[in-house]
């Protein structure tokens, strides 16, 4: 009876402070009831919070180290990838003229804007020199790996929130016109969580010259990339 209280007041409040629907409850259920599961209800709010803000601190940490490092790696490929440009300028072969490593939306083909302002920047990295470093005798070749793993890269997925990662309610299929046990499923942990998860990708977008042409091609994170 007490977890179907909890459940029916988590569900009737959507998270909203609302007299009108706390009088219904106190009707309904009783004030007792209602109130402390009101104020359970309000803790563990307040614990997620503090708990999603500290893990929050953690994560931009350890991408802003993860990313320090990869432009102090970057610096130490300039030198060489300014000198491979102008070697395949001369001889009219692979210049890459813009590289970009960021997050895509799989199902409409866009780089994301995340709403976590600290992390805006974070999620995208220009990658012009690390692929120019990699051309040789007019190609460039890299493996069929995660490029976050190669050198001057860092794992721009994991700059992504978890707010990012779920779809907002227009995305989603109308939550209000959910059914109560449907919507009851999700507030107890019921339902598929990956149903609401947006299907972001890591993608590398190449915009290259060769042979006196302009060419722009899009590479998930683990194909091959043979160029020209």
């Amino acid at each position: 009876a007490t977890i179907l209280v909890d459940t029916l007041v988590a569900e009737l409040l959507c998270d909203e402070i609302s007299k009108l629907r706390l009088k219904f409850l106190k009707f309904v259920l009783g004030e007792d009831s209602v109130m402390r599961s009101h104020s359970l209800l309000a803790d563990r709010r307040d614990k997620r919070k503090v708990q999603e803000d500290e893990s929050r601190w953690i994560r931009l940490q350890l991408i802003s180290k993860a990313r320090e490092e990869a432009l102090c790696q970057s610096d130490l490929m300039k030198r060489r990838a300014i000198n491979a440009m102008k070697k395949e300028e001369q001889q009219d072969g692979l210049v890459i003229l813009n590289a970009i490593y960021g997050v895509l939306d799989n199902e409409t083909g866009k780089w994301i804007e995340t709403s976590d302002k600290s992390a805006s920047k974070l999620h995208m990295m220009d990658a012009t020199t690390q692929l120019q470093f990699w051309v040789e005798s007019s190609a460039l070749h890299m493996s069929g790996v995660s490029k976050q793993h190669c050198l001057g890269f860092y794992d721009v997925a994991a700059c992504v929130s978890e707010e990012d990662w779920r779809k907002s309610e227009v995305d989603s299929k109308d939550v209000s016109n959910l059914g109560l046990f449907q919507r009851l499923r999700n507030i107890v942990g019921m339902s598929n969580s990956m149903d609401n998860r947006r299907d972001l990708v890591a993608a590398l977008q190449v915009r290259y010259k060769w042979a006196g042409h302009e060419f722009v091609k899009m590479f998930h994170d683990e194909d091959t990339i043979d160029l020209p």
